[in-house]
């Protein structure tokens, strides 16, 4: 359970940066 946490929370942290190079680029 810990683990499903853990890699929803990385992909929340992650996924806004990824939006935001791929918008600007």
């Amino acid at each position: 359970m810990l683990r499903k946490v853990q890699y929803l929370f990385l992909r929340h942290l992650l996924l806004p940066c990824i939006v935001s190079a791929g918008g600007f680029e």
